[in-house]
């Protein structure tokens, strides 16, 4: 289908939908805003997007948490854990990570019991790393009076380094 509209260009579902759709809509949408202005809505609004689609795919997986304060704590963890680590996940890391860590909580709230099995020696793994994820996670474990494994652990460390 193409509108046909003077001065905007014809933009596919595939390509709307890629990494560069947002930022391709924004700049038809603001073109006065200059590239660093634009980058950071382009921020905002995806964070926005993956909080939404997030809160849509939790909704009805979590049946004993409130879903909108567990969402919010998770994504402080995440900026707690962006910051400190200097990362820089991509939107289906975050979308991942967000929706992974919220029914983990669920789930361990539920059984009582965290994942486990057996975890191989990494020697690459990065201690400081994963010690700071350890740490990140300390509040939700306190406000849930919850303890998470070191298997836990170890699959968010992979979600993020991965």
């Amino acid at each position: 289908f193409q509108p046909g509209l003077p001065d905007i260009p014809f933009i596919s579902l595939e390509e709307l939908f890629s990494e560069q759709g947002p930022e391709l809509v924004l700049s038809l949408l603001t073109p006065d805003l200059s590239s660093s202005e634009r980058r950071l809505e382009m921020e905002r609004s995806a964070m926005r997007f993956i909080s939404a689609l997030t809160m849509e795919s939790i909704i009805n997986h979590i049946s004993v948490l409130n879903p909108q304060r567990i969402l919010k704590e998770i994504e402080d963890v995440l900026n707690y854990l962006t910051n400190t680590l200097s990362l820089k996940p991509s939107r289906q890391v975050t979308l991942r990570f967000l929706i992974h860590c919220c029914c983990m909580v669920e789930r361990i709230v539920i059984n009582r019991k965290p994942l486990q099995m057996a975890l191989e020696n990494r020697l690459d793994l990065d201690a400081r790393a994963f010690s700071v994820i350890k740490s990140s996670f300390l509040p939700i474990e306190e406000a849930y009076a919850i303890r998470l494994s070191d298997a836990e652990y170890f699959y968010i460390y992979e979600l993020l380094y991965s």
